[in-house]
């Protein structure tokens, strides 16, 4: 498992809600390169990095594509999303998938390295 990964998906799984310094942290896991000036680049050319922690459709987006039919949200007094076999509970829809994912590619990432 990618401890990185890991840690960054416990980050998201206690936030109180959407959190841009942790979708900058997020987009950095993921090839984004931050210019100066506050600028960024994605790995496709994008510019404008995504609300990861505070949108459900940006969240959708970390699910790996092995994964994206194999996928679950339950709501209550916290939401739990689980991708595969991995889960997580956080405060919010989008935290909740964008934490799960994360854990995914996670071991997706360890399993590489090994």
């Amino acid at each position: 498992m990618n401890a990185d990964l890991e840690e960054l998906a416990e980050r998201v799984e206690k936030a109180p809600d959407g959190d841009r310094g942790l979708d900058a942290d997020i987009a950095l896991s993921q090839g984004w390169n931050e210019l100066p000036g506050d600028n960024w680049v994605g790995p496709h050319g994008q510019i404008c990095v995504p609300a990861y922690t505070a949108s459900l459709d940006a969240a959708m987006t970390l699910v790996p594509e092995d994964s994206r039919n194999d996928w679950s949200l339950i709501g209550g007094r916290y939401w739990q999303a689980e991708v595969g076999d991995e889960m997580a509970d956080a405060a919010t829809p989008a935290l909740a998938l964008c934490a799960a994912a994360l854990k995914v590619r996670a071991i997706l990432k360890g399993s590489i390295n090994d």
